[in-house]
């Protein structure tokens, strides 16, 4: 969750406002111990591992024992668990609200590949595969988690939350010789970054030198301080230019003033 930036932690920041706005009243809790300076405080949000201080944006897995007693504590309706690949805080919330009976949907929003979720669910709670709702958001991402429970439960796919009409906006006007590059993404190993610094380095040398290439890479992460130091070391920094994670409203800015989007990850 929030200051940690990536597809999962925005997502989820923007389920919450939706069913807020809806009149649900709705909690996060998050591994994520430490919040942000000037992060909106628009949602309420338990950290169990806030005490042990740290970097913004760390995950504290040694502290999702501690997440499990609050899901236990606090009387929920319904408990929906967001899991990527390795995600003990929300497995262990979904199998002890399971148990003690509280309805439970998870959501697997992370491509599983020979993952054995099935064997981690097992190990946790036997009963779990069967007690909870199954979802994921997209249909390669069923077939996997389907394969990794053995077929024993049905998994049903979500739309990614995105609100289409939102973003969708008039193009600023062209401006002749110009061509702007936009990438969106968390700067982690897995979104190949570096891969995409390499893709405009290419794309440079072959568009003609009178037309003004500019490059804005929007997100944060791991990477982050390598990326700079790889702009630096290939002359990048005067077209090419890493904006950090930004609001969606200035987003939509960004987007409306670019050519072209670039997805480098797999």
């Amino acid at each position: 969750y929030l200051p940690r930036v990536g597809g999962i932690e925005t997502q989820v920041h923007g389920l919450a406002l939706r069913q807020q706005r809806r009149g649900h009243h709705v909690q996060v809790i998050t591994s994520v111990g430490v919040e942000a300076d000037g992060l909106a405080d628009d949602v309420p949000v338990l950290r169990p591992a806030a005490r042990g201080g740290g970097a913004a944006g760390r995950i504290r897995y040694g502290h999702s024992v501690a997440a499990r007693r609050a899901v236990l504590a606090g009387r929920y309706d319904v408990v929906h668990a967001h899991l990527s690949t390795f995600s003990p805080l929300a497995l262990l919330n979904a199998a002890a609200a399971a148990q003690a009976g509280v309805p439970t949907v998870i959501t697997m929003h992370s491509l599983l590949g020979a993952a054995p979720l099935g064997q981690v669910v097992d190990l946790l709670s036997p009963g779990l595969a069967r007690q909870v709702t199954w979802t994921v958001v997209s249909d390669r991402c069923a077939a996997d988690l389907r394969r990794a429970l053995g077929g024993r439960r049905a998994v049903s796919v979500l739309p990614n939350g995105v609100d289409v009409a939102a973003w969708r906006q008039d193009c600023a006007p062209r401006a002749s010789g110009r061509l702007v590059i936009v990438s969106v993404g968390r700067l982690a190993r897995r979104k190949r970054p570096h891969q995409l610094l390499r893709m405009l380095r290419e794309a440079r040398a072959r568009i003609p030198p009178h037309v003004d290439v500019q490059a804005r890479i929007i997100g944060d992460g791991p990477l982050y301080a390598s990326l700079r130091r790889d702009l630096a070391r290939h002359g990048m920094s005067g077209w090419a230019r890493l904006l950090g994670g930004c609001p969606h409203s200035r987003i939509r800015e960004i987007y409306r003033d670019a050519d072209l989007y670039v997805a480098p990850a797999k």
